[in-house]
């Protein structure tokens, strides 16, 4: 048992440092089409820029909101997303032998986590909207 608690501990150390975002592995393995989420790297290594360049004809801007469009595997290579702001024509890629557009690398992105209303608060707005729309319906009526 204590080696298989070693061995497990030592895998999750290795997931959680193997991802070049703070907060490890977890921060984005959970994305998803339709989420939002932040750019938090928007460099290009300068070895790779004439490749950018020629594979993107829009990038991407730090800092800036997006909404996952798409999530592509790539053949396990790298983890890539498509965004709904950004569209970039298809093109044939050799390391995966085939022609998609070409997918921003996921690790460059953080999911934004907005905290929704509950159902009970809206309810209430939209009965306090009612109410006071009966009101002022009941002044006109008293006004004429």
């Amino acid at each position: 048992m204590l080696i298989f608690n070693f061995r497990l501990k030592n895998l999750y150390f290795a997931l959680y440092n193997c991802c070049p975002l703070p907060g490890g592995f977890s921060s984005y393995s959970i994305m998803k089409p339709g989420d939002k989420v932040i750019c938090i790297n928007d460099r290009i290594d300068p070895e790779k820029s004439e490749e950018i360049r020629r594979d993107f004809e829009i990038w991407i801007t730090k800092d800036k909101e997006y909404t996952i469009r798409e999530i592509l595997d790539n053949n396990g290579i790298v983890t890539g997303v498509l965004l709904e702001e950004v569209h970039n024509f298809p093109k044939f890629f050799k390391l995966i032998n085939r022609f998609q557009e070409p997918a921003f690398a996921q690790w460059r992105f953080r999911k934004l986590n907005y905290a929704s209303q509950p159902a009970e608060a809206i309810s209430e707005v939209e009965e306090l909207v009612e109410v006071e729309q009966e009101q002022e319906e009941k002044k006109q009526v008293r006004v004429n």
